[in-house]
């Protein structure tokens, strides 16, 4: 999409969810583009800069902050479906893994890529953890989560909903003599301070 000394061109566009824009400023003047309740923003674009952004769902106006009268519209069809399946259990023991799977919505679809992502507890963000392809739409892949965990699939840039998969400590115990027995617990976090020496 062009941002030129009239406008943009085109001012309407629509797109499949997913998908990118990317708008270059064709125009001799920086410009700069705000989505309307801040919904997205670029930096200011000198001539000659691009700036890119996907979208996902709904309808997103925008202006240009040098030129305010100067508007857009992105509509955003959802075309586009991945799903992640209740995981079989919802708790898996550490260093336990766990199958994935779940469908994309394109019929029939063959070796396209689908991204495992995870966001461990007390993390804002979701990371790649997996990757796999479709087969007949479908798709599955074994992760080995390491801490309590939402998971998704992505797929074209499509998110699906996440789920929560937790993660239970791996015990351990063993004969500590007296008649009393040890117990070691492995995770990703630290547990001192949560152990214990039961009586046999």
């Amino acid at each position: 999409m062009a941002i030129t000394k009239t406008g943009f061109t085109p001012a309407s566009l629509t797109i499949p969810n997913g998908d990118s824009v990317t708008w270059k400023n064709t125009d001799t003047t920086n410009h700069q583009i705000i989505g309307e309740n801040n919904s997205f923003n670029s930096r200011v674009l000198a001539p000659g800069q691009s700036f890119t952004h996907v979208f996902q769902k709904g309808t997103f106006a925008y202006h240009d902050a040098v030129a305010p009268t100067e508007k857009g519209t992105v509509n955003v069809q959802q075309t586009r479906v991945v799903t992640l399946q209740p995981a079989p259990a919802e708790k898996v023991m550490f260093t336990r893994s766990i199958m994935l799977k779940g469908e994309v919505s394109k019929r029939n679809s063959n070796g396209e890529e689908v991204l495992v992502q995870a966001k461990p507890y007390g993390s804002t963000d979701f990371e790649t953890v997996a990757r796999t392809t479709t087969s007949s739409s479908a798709w599955q892949v074994l992760v080995k989560p390491r801490r309590n965990s939402v998971y998704r699939a992505v797929w074209n840039n499509v998110p699906s909903d996440g789920k929560n998969i937790f993660v239970t400590p791996l015990l351990t115990l063993k004969r500590a003599g007296g008649g009393r027995v040890s117990v070691a617990a492995r995770a990703d976090v630290s547990l001192r301070g949560t152990g214990c020496s039961c009586s046999a």
